[in-house]
C-alpha cells in the first residue's frame, strides 16, 4: 500500500488537478504516450475507508494497477473510474488497455455479486437451522397442548392447532427454504395464538407458547397478527363452535348426502376453522336436522299425488330408473323421476327440466303427503300447471304429450304405430307403467285435447 501512495497523486497534486476534467487528469498522469501502459490483471482491495485514491484523485476501494513497461511506473485506477477512463484510452489508441480494464471490472462485479450471494446463503443456512429448531419446538408445543386438552376440552380447540406441521420442505436455495419455513411457522404460530385466545376462559391448561424467532415475528407483524395481545375470551368464536357442536349432535337426523357434508364441515371446524360461507351452512344444516330437510324452502300443495307415486312404483318393478318427460304447449320439458336411497327424501318425486344431472334445473320435489318443495328460484306458472295436470291424471298427460310431440313420454321413442299414436305411448311402456293400451282405449285417448 505504501507504493500505491507514492505512485498515486500526492495531496499537493490532488489540489492541482481538482480543476481538471477526469480525462485530463488521467492524460496528465499517463503522458506522454498512453499506449505505453498495460494492465496485467492486478486488483487490490484496499478495504472500506482504506484511504486509497485513483490517479484522478477520486477515493476508491478496488484498485486496478496499470504499469508503464519502460520504467515500471504504476498508476492506480479505481473500479468506478474505469468507465470514464475508457473513452480517453480509445481516443488515444490504447484500445487493448481499455478492453482489458473493462473486462477486469466486469469480472470484479461478477465476483463481488457471487461473494454476496454466498454470504447470503451462509446466513440463510444459519437461519434455516434456527427455524428448524423452532419447528421442533412448535411440534412439541402442539403435542403438549393436545395432550393437555383432549380429556376435558372441546376437541375443536386442540384440533385447530394439532393439524400437524408435517415435514419441513427443502427448496432450491437456503434462502428460499428459510422463506418457506417462515411462512409455515408464522401460520402455525397464528393458529396457536387463535386457540389460546379462543380459550380465554381457560377451559383447559395450555403450555406457555414459546417466543418466535425474529424472522417469524416480523412475518406475523406484517400479516397483522399481534403476538403481544392478551389472551381474551372470544364471544364470536364461542358462538361459531356452539353451532358446530350442535351440528355434531343432530347430524344423525340428516339425509345421507347432508350428513356427509355436515361431517366435512365439523372436521374442518375442528382442524382449520370455518369461513363465513361455511358458518352459514352449519346453521342451515342444524335447521334442517331440527325441523326437517326442507325447513328453509317454500312449499305448495299438489292434489292427487297418489297417482304419480303409483305410476312410478309400478315402473320400478320393471325399470331401474323410471323417468317421465312431459312437454308443455309452450315447449318446456318437465321431467319426473324417483329420488334414490341416498337422497334427502328417498322415494320422493324429483321434478326437473329433463337435462342431464349437473346442467339441469331443479323444479323441486313432491312428497307422498302432497307437499311440493319448491326451489329457491321461482319457477314459471306453465311448469306448475304441467305438474298439477300430470298429478291429476298421468295417463291423460302422457297421451297429450304423445299427440303433441309424436314421441313417447316414457321412452322418448318416435310413435309410428297407429294405435300408439292414438294412445300417445306404446304397448311396452304401457305394460311397464301399468297404463291401459288397446282398442278399448283408442276412443278415450282420441278425446284428449292438445
Amino acid at each position: 500500500m505504501n507504493d500505491l501512495q507514492v505512485n498515486g497523486p500526492s495531496p499537493a497534486e490532488i489540489q492541482e488537478i481538482e480543476g481538471l476534467e477526469h480525462s485530463q487528469r488521467i492524460a496528465a498522469a499517463m503522458a506522454p504516450d498512453p499506449t505505453e501502459w498495460a494492465y496485467h490483471g492486478e486488483v487490490i482491495d484496499s478495504g472500506p475507508g482504506g484511504g486509497a485514491r485513483c490517479t484522478c484523485g477520486h477515493p476508491i476501494r478496488y484498485i486496478f494497477l496499470i504499469e508503464r513497461e519502460r520504467d515500471g511506473k504504476k498508476l492506480p485506477i479505481g473500479s468506478v473510474c474505469i468507465d470514464s477512463t475508457v473513452p480517453f484510452l480509445i481516443s488515444s489508441g490504447a484500445d487493448g488497455l481499455a478492453d482489458r480494464l473493462s473486462e477486469a471490472r466486469q469480472k470484479l462485479e461478477e465476483d463481488l455479486k457471487e461473494e454476496k450471494r454466498r454470504a447470503r446463503e451462509q446466513a440463510a443456512e444459519v437461519e434455516v437451522q434456527e427455524l428448524l429448531g423452532f419447528w421442533e419446538v412448535m411440534k412439541e408445543w402442539r403435542l403438549a397442548a393436545w395432550q393437555a386438552g383432549r380429556a376435558g376440552a372441546r376437541p375443536y380447540l386442540v384440533g385447530r392447532i394439532y393439524k400437524g406441521l408435517g415435514k419441513p420442505t427443502a427448496c432450491s436455495t437456503a434462502g428460499r427454504t428459510a422463506a418457506s419455513l417462515t411462512v409455515k411457522l408464522a401460520t402455525a404460530y397464528a393458529d396457536a395464538l387463535h386457540t389460546l385466545r379462543a380459550d380465554g376462559n381457560h377451559r383447559f391448561p395450555l403450555p406457555e407458547l414459546p417466543e418466535p424467532p425474529e424472522r417469524v415475528a416480523e412475518k406475523l407483524e406484517k400479516s397483522g397478527v399481534d403476538i403481544s395481545t392478551p389472551m381474551v375470551h372470544n364471544d364470536e368464536e364461542e358462538r361459531e363452535m356452539t353451532q358446530v357442536e350442535r351440528l355434531d349432535e343432530v347430524k344423525g337426523r340428516l339425509a345421507p348426502g347432508d350428513r356427509d357434508f355436515a361431517e366435512s364441515l365439523i372436521n374442518a371446524a375442528y382442524r382449520y376453522g370455518l369461513s363465513g360461507a361455511q358458518e352459514e351452512w352449519v346453521g342451515k344444516l342444524v335447521l334442517r336436522a331440527e325441523k326437517g330437510p326442507d325447513a328453509d324452502r317454500h312449499q305448495e300443495k299438489v292434489d292427487n299425488v297418489a297417482a304419480i307415486f303409483e305410476l312410478m312404483h309400478r315402473a320400478k318393478e320393471h325399470l331401474k330408473y323410471p323417468k317421465v318427460r312431459i312437454q308443455t304447449e309452450g315447449g318446456k320439458t318437465v321431467a319426473f323421476s324417483v329420488a334414490g336411497d341416498r337422497a334427502k327424501h328417498p322415494g320422493s318425486i324429483n321434478v326437473t327440466d329433463g337435462r342431464p344431472y349437473g346442467s339441469n334445473r331443479w323444479y323441486g320435489r313432491i312428497l307422498e303427503d302432497g307437499s311440493w318443495v319448491m326451489p329457491r328460484t321461482p319457477i314459471d306458472q306453465e311448469v306448475k300447471e304441467a305438474v298439477r295436470k300430470f298429478a291429476e291424471d298421468p295417463a291423460r298427460a302422457a297421451t297429450a304429450h304423445g299427440k303433441l310431440t309424436g314421441n313417447c313420454c316414457f321412452c322418448r321413442k318416435e310413435l309410428t304405430d297407429g294405435r300408439s299414436l292414438a294412445m300417445g305411448y306404446g304397448p311396452v311402456c304401457a305394460g311397464h307403467y301399468g297404463l291401459p293400451w288397446g282398442e278399448e282405449r283408442i276412443d278415450a285417448a282420441a278425446e284428449v285435447e292438445v
